[in-house]
Parts: C-alpha cells; structure tokens; sequence
C-alpha cells in the first residue's frame, strides 16, 4: 500500500509542473490576444465578416504575428493565425472558403495554427531567403545608382 501511495505522490508531483509548462506552451487559437484591427473583409453574401489584427506585443525579440477570426455576426471564431508575419493579404473565395496568405481555409471546418505546421519552418526559411535576397537587391541598386553619380560629379569637376 505504501507503494501505490508513494508512486501516486511521484507522479502528482511530477505531473503537475509538466501539465503548467504543458499549457503555457501550448496556446489555443481562442486564448490569442485580441492584436491591432488591420482589416475587415465581407463575405461574398454579406454573411461574414474576416477582421484581420496584427500581435506585436512582443518588443524586440518576439516577432509579430497575424490573427484572423471570423465574425458570424453572434459569434467569433479564430480561424488563422501565423507567427513572423506583419501583412496580411485576404480572399473569399466563396461564401464559405477565405485564402489568408496563401491558405485556403473554409471558415466552419478549416484553421491555420503555424505551431502545428511541419512545414512551417521550411517555408519561413524560403520566405525570409527571398526577402533577404529583394533587399540585397535593392541595397545593390542604391548603391550602384549612388557610386554612378559620384563618379559623373568627379568627372565634371
């Protein structure tokens, strides 16, 4: 008997510390903070509305995040919601089918959680990749545009 109740106490005692760092990793779509209202999108039918906000609660070393809920006019519904993203690009497809970012979602079965994407760390590393390579880019252009006209002002000195 000593045993069981030493075995139980082990693991309450165990289990309990796992369960807290459990749920506070482990965030829910509707346990999300309310962010800054980017944009509001009606449905095709005028049904619903898509209300777009931006999470930047974070400071400098937590990246902003989209959040996109559904306002079925008596209830709201959490349906996107993409961590290093500071824009937001929205599409009703029809009545029942929103593109958010390039994810086709249908509003009462469909969600986007990036937590739960595998691929989500791939497809930021292609992101990030081309946007680094667009500002490089254009850091070049400037540069060469800038050393251009430094040489012709030299020349008509």
């Amino acid at each position: 008997m000593k045993k069981v109740i030493v075995v139980f106490n082990l693991l309450f005692i165990i289990g309990i510390p796992i369960y807290i760092i459990y749920d506070f990793i482990e965030v829910e779509l509707d346990e999300l903070p309310k962010g800054e209202l980017l944009s509001e999108h009606s449905s095709p039918n005028l049904d619903y509305i898509a209300k777009a906000y931006l999470i930047d609660e974070g400071g400098a070393t937590v990246r902003a995040a989209i959040r996109v809920e559904i306002d079925f006019g008596n209830d709201l519904k959490t349906i996107y919601w993409n961590y290093d993203e500071s824009t937001v690009n929205i599409k009703w497809l029809d009545h029942e089918t929103i593109e958010i970012n390039n994810h086709k979602l249908n509003i009462f079965n469909d969600y986007y959680h990036w937590k739960k994407d595998p691929e989500w760390e791939e497809n930021r590393e292609v992101f990030n990749f081309f946007n680094y390579y667009s500002l490089y880019s254009i850091f070049m252009q400037v540069a060469e545009s800038t050393y251009v006209r430094v040489r012709e002002v030299q020349v008509q000195i």
